[in-house]
């Protein structure tokens, strides 16, 4: 499961119309005082395309982070929590437009 999408704002300067993102860390945080107690945290790796990323040990071009409340998930349609975090990611976030591959 990943998303693709054109990528243009790359730390190296280069833009890459097959962008691959994918979802490389998702993990749930403990929040003590806050209303919210548990947050959502998302890592998404972006390769140069899909061929790249099929190769192991091959370096993403970019990476981004995303935080959000744990409740945003629950209503949200998937086989799994992670169908769940892309749903989200492409609700809310870059990844928005993007086709799932």
């Amino acid at each position: 499961m990943a998303v693709q999408l054109p990528h243009n704002a790359t730390q190296i300067g280069v833009n890459f119309s097959q962008a691959y993102w994918r979802i490389s860390a998702v993990n749930i945080s403990f929040r003590a005082g806050h209303p919210e107690k548990h947050n959502v945290g998302i890592t998404v790796s972006v390769y140069a395309n899909a061929a790249a990323a099929a190769i192991e040990g091959t370096q993403h071009v970019a990476w981004m982070e995303y935080t959000a409340p744990i409740s945003d998930f629950n209503s949200l349609s998937g086989d799994d929590f992670i169908a769940k975090c892309y749903a989200w990611l492409n609700a809310h976030t870059d990844l928005s437009g993007g086709k799932p591959v």
